[in-house]
């Protein structure tokens, strides 16, 4: 009895040894759909895959943001999407209510972030992306200018965002000017839009 069992344990180190040969051999690919170049991640993947040599991460860079979104969707549709991938403002909440990722609130990481911004890309306790970047929305103004076209307090409304614009051309002030190549470095004259960027990076279930 003794050497049978003996004999059954010696086969299942075997095969356990030879299990993790193999899996050292082969290498596992991670696919990440991305609005992020090959250009801009491209040192990041290399320190992972270094840290992680079993591990290949196959890069689908999409422009953002429409194009990455539509891109999404098309994967989502066709059950082809990338096991990792970015969430972004447009299309946050179709992934929080159809649950398109894993939840990742139990993750070290989210013990050490405030519980508000954590959620951030979750609901009902659940996490779904996270976010390393913070965000800041809002706009800034000339107060100087807007003295000059008799502006007295900077609008709160439609109507009285339209008048102060109104009343800035009248003294020959654009009052308010994008530029659409490069919405994350916006400058106007008269006044300043601030954008960041909201994005997580999630992971695909």
């Amino acid at each position: 009895m003794k050497k049978k069992v003996l004999a059954v344990t010696l086969m299942g180190t075997l095969l356990l040894s030879s299990f993790v040969v193999r899996a050292e051999e082969e290498k596992e690919t991670i696919s990440l759909l991305s609005w992020y170049s090959e250009e801009q991640l491209g040192e990041f993947i290399d320190a992972f895959e270094e840290e992680y040599p079993n591990i290949a991460v196959d890069l689908q860079y999409v422009p953002p943001v429409q194009q990455y979104v539509d891109k999404f969707s098309v994967l989502v549709a066709s059950g082809q999407m990338t096991d990792m991938f970015y969430t972004a403002a447009e299309n946050k909440q179709e992934i929080i209510e159809r649950k398109l990722a894993e939840d990742l609130s139990d993750m070290e990481i989210f013990s050490r972030i405030n519980a508000d911004t954590a959620g951030t890309y979750g609901s009902e306790g659940e996490i779904y992306a996270y976010s390393p970047d913070a965000w800041i929305g809002g706009v800034f103004y000339n107060t100087a200018l807007f003295e000059e076209a008799g502006i007295e307090a900077a609008p709160t409304t439609w109507d009285e965002f339209i008048d102060a614009c109104t009343k800035l051309q009248d003294i020959g002030v654009i009052p308010y000017l994008d530029d659409a190549d490069n919405v994350h470095n916006q400058s106007v004259t008269g006044s300043v839009p601030v954008h960041g960027d909201q994005s997580g990076a999630g992971r695909g279930r």
